[in-house]
């Protein structure tokens, strides 16, 4: 149950890598980050969702069961940006992971697991 963080192999940095979590939370944010491609992995499990939002980048609602799931999406960026904040929202009764992570080249697609 999301007792380490979800897998985000390939990155080249890691910003976040976050593991048995519940409610809701504010990361602190990315400082900068280069042109390429942010990964971000999400892993849930309890009655309810998790709702993921990178600045104003990306937001992803994430369907929660009984059965942990991990859910992996990735961010093209074409240009530099700075200061992008993290937030998590979940109810009290799901656990969660995250990770975040860079690497260069840009790639960008959604895709559930």
């Amino acid at each position: 149950m999301t007792r380490t963080p979800p897998d985000i192999s390939g990155s080249a940095k890691v910003f976040v890598r976050l593991a048995d979590r519940t409610g809701s939370e504010e990361i602190p944010g990315i400082r900068s980050v280069k042109p390429g491609t942010i990964a971000v992995a999400t892993e849930c499990v309890g009655k309810g969702k998790t709702v993921i939002t990178i600045g104003k980048l990306a937001t992803y609602t994430v369907p929660c069961t009984t059965t942990p799931a991990t859910t992996y999406n990735e961010i093209g960026l074409s240009s530099s940006k700075q200061n992008i904040d993290i937030t998590v929202t979940a109810g009290s009764g799901v656990h969660w992971g995250l990770s975040v992570g860079w690497r260069p080249g840009m790639d960008s697609q959604e895709a559930g697991t």
